[in-house]
């Protein structure tokens, strides 16, 4: 098996290896992308990646996400080598997220008014939290607005240690976006595929 091509980037080589690991380590346990003989290129993708961190999709995905086979495996670098942490078949995929972040669910707090610059929203800490209120901890919304959708993505501080889970709370929050959203459709792009965020959902 033999993943790493000619003329492949530097990172995308180093990940290579690590698969290639996985695929001579778990046997048949791997994901089946990876078992099926001399791979080429697109047999595998990175979803995402940070300087830590990164998701990789293997076998058949399309912009709905994976196909039956299509797996996902997470890697970490330790020591300035990538090591394969998890892989799974999951069907929602979360976003790599800077050192100390978590992600952050994202739903419309009441109707959406499609003449407003304004959205009302409702946000939940998505990882264990001690059933604290987030608003202290929250960072900048990242909106990304084309002519179809409006893109957000929300994080905040994670706990440093260990922490309860007995419930995190929804909170109110506002984005204000640069033009009206129209019948632009506004989805909550922490995970991918981005989910839609609907009226009062």
């Amino acid at each position: 098996m033999r993943f790493v091509a000619p003329g492949m980037t530097a990172s995308r080589r180093t990940l290579a290896v690590a698969l290639e690991e996985l695929a001579a380590d778990a046997g048949i346990d791997a994901p089946a992308a990876l078992r099926s003989g001399d791979l080429a290129e697109g047999d595998w993708f990175v979803l995402d990646q940070s300087p830590t961190d990164a998701t990789v999709a293997t076998g058949a995905w399309d912009a709905n996400g994976p196909a039956p086979d299509g797996q996902t495996v997470t890697l970490r670098k330790e020591g300035g080598q990538w090591r394969v942490s998890g892989w799974g078949d999951c069907r929602i995929v979360a976003r790599v997220l800077e050192p100390g972040r978590q992600g952050v669910e994202v739903r419309a707090a009441r109707d959406l008014d499609p003449t407003s610059t304004r959205l009302s929203l409702r946000l939940r800490e998505g990882g264990c939290t001690g059933g604290r209120d987030p608003r202290p901890h929250l960072g900048a919304p990242e909106v990304v607005e084309t002519d179809e959708s409006v893109e957000i993505t929300w994080t905040s501080a994670a706990i440093d240690g260990v922490a309860t889970c007995q419930g995190n709370p929804w909170v109110p929050d506002t984005v204000e976006l640069a033009a009206p959203l129209g019948d632009r459709v506004l989805l909550d792009a922490s995970r991918w595929p981005a989910h839609p965020i609907g009226n009062g959902a």
